[in-house]
This record gives structure tokens, sequence and C-alpha cells, in this order.
């Protein structure tokens, strides 16, 4: 789960499928249907949720890096935090609970939410300013014709 699927799954789900798409169609709608399919082979819908948007932040990433193996790290720590997750917390305990009850109730609930869309905000944003200092690199390392 935590090795084997994110190789398997990014070589299939970006190395394959988005990398046709990206051919074809714009990477939006690219990035979007193949993280469709990635989280739709999950099969459940808690899975279908966080598959989709792993699969359109490692889209993305791809799209800009054409890199799996950032993918496959991104799929493995992923997988990786949610396998950990198992040793501290007794799933079979919280079966009946609700999603405040989860976290302590609603206040830490939406701490978590909110520390949650910061540090992915934050992410995200370092990612892209480093994908431009790329872009200009790359920009001027090619000879003007």
């Amino acid at each position: 789960m935590v090795i084997a699927a994110p190789i398997l799954e990014e070589l299939i789900f970006r190395g394959i499928i988005l990398d046709g798409l990206l051919k074809k169609y714009s990477p939006l709608k690219s990035i979007l249907v193949s993280s469709f399919l990635f989280g739709m082979v999950h099969l459940n819908p808690w899975q279908f949720i966080a598959g989709l948007l792993i699969g359109i932040f490692c889209g993305w990433v791809y799209y800009r890096t054409r890199s799996l193996l950032a993918c496959i790290i991104i799929h493995f720590a992923a997988n990786l935090s949610g396998f950990s997750v198992r040793f501290f917390i007794d799933i079979e305990a919280h079966m009946d609970d609700t999603i405040f009850e989860m976290y302590g109730g609603i206040t830490n609930l939406i701490a978590v939410i909110f520390v949650s869309i910061i540090a992915i905000t934050t992410c995200i944003y370092v990612l892209n300013k480093e994908f431009e200092k790329d872009d200009i690199k790359n920009h001027i390392a090619q000879p003007q014709m």
C-alpha cells in the first residue's frame, strides 16, 4: 500500500493516462479527467475524494515537471500518512463516532481544516514559485531565434 501502490498507480495514471490526455486536450481537462479516474479506481467515497484531490495535485506537479518520481513521492507520503494513523488512533473504537466526536469537537475540526488549508495553499504557492524560477531559467537557457 505504501510502496508498490504509488509506483504502479503513478505509472498508470500520470505516466500513461495523463501523459496521453495532455497530447490531445488542455492541461486542465487532462488533469481533471485523469484525477477523476484515479479517484474512481479506489472504489469507495472517502478514497474517491482523497484520490481526486491527490490526483489533481500530482497531475499539476506532473504537468509542470514531467517527473513521475515527484508524483510517486507525493503519493507515497499520502499513503504513508494514512497508514501511520492506524498506529495512533484506534479506528475500531471510533467507527461509530461522528466526525465532530473524532476530532474532539467542532472547534478542533475547524482548526484542523483551517490549518490544512493554510498548509496546502502555502505548499502550492511555494511550488508554483519554484516552477516559475525553472521556467525563467529554461527560457534564458534556450537560444533565441
